[in-house]
């Protein structure tokens, strides 16, 4: 039998407050990002400032970037990455993935996010519950899926895909939906707790 068949569907009247206490629980009270405060998305203008900031090793402040803007051998952008890396923590947090989408991930890209993630060896590395590429082609925003049983299986094998070649367990964020779709087997908050706890190599899931 296929191990989705043990999951089971959301009740009427569950949702995302109900799961909330124990997806965190699955995910960061584990220990992904452990030690982390208060975090700020680092623009290129920040730069001069985060690196005038005294270290925040002991203090929790950290700094959010979109890896997909460094993906690069060399150059002054990564270089003010390194840089500001120094003084304080970092989460690179994807947005083109696409893990929960009908195409494999890009090889070349995971391969060039997990030399990244080995030069500037961030605190945190998340990505989002989406999908935006089809037939190699993307599309310029995050598109929901169908909390169902493949959708479940699917992204369980490429989470532990691209934990694997990172070698470190990475957080999955559910994305904004601008639509309702029909035909959803789970509420939100039962969908990704059964992902975060499904498998050795379970991801921690944030919502937002």
């Amino acid at each position: 039998m296929d191990a989705t068949q043990n999951a089971a569907p959301a009740k009427p009247g569950t949702g995302l407050g109900a799961g909330l206490g124990a997806g965190l629980g699955a995910g960061l009270g584990a220990g992904l990002g452990a030690g982390l405060g208060a975090g700020l998305g680092l623009k290129p203008q920040h730069y001069d400032a985060a690196c005038a900031l005294p270290s925040s090793r002991t203090s929790g402040l950290w700094f959010e970037v979109h890896p997909e803007n460094y993906l690069v051998e060399g150059g002054p952008r990564l270089a003010w990455l390194e840089a500001v890396r120094e003084r304080h923590p970092l989460s690179l947090h994807g947005v083109s993935m696409s893990l929960a989408g009908p195409d494999e991930p890009d090889v070349q890209h995971l391969e060039r996010l997990a030399a990244l993630c080995e030069r500037v060896q961030p605190a945190l590395v998340s990505e989002h519950l989406a999908w935006s590429v089809l037939d190699g082609h993307y599309a310029p925003d995050l598109l929901p899926i169908l909390r169902n049983r493949q959708a479940l299986t699917r992204l369980e094998r490429r989470i532990d895909q691209v934990q694997e070649r990172l070698q470190r367990r990475i957080a999955i964020e559910n994305p904004s939906h601008y639509l309702h779709l029909p035909g959803h087997e789970w509420e939100e908050a039962d969908f990704l707790n059964t992902l975060a706890r499904r498998g050795a190599a379970a991801a921690a899931c944030c919502w937002t």
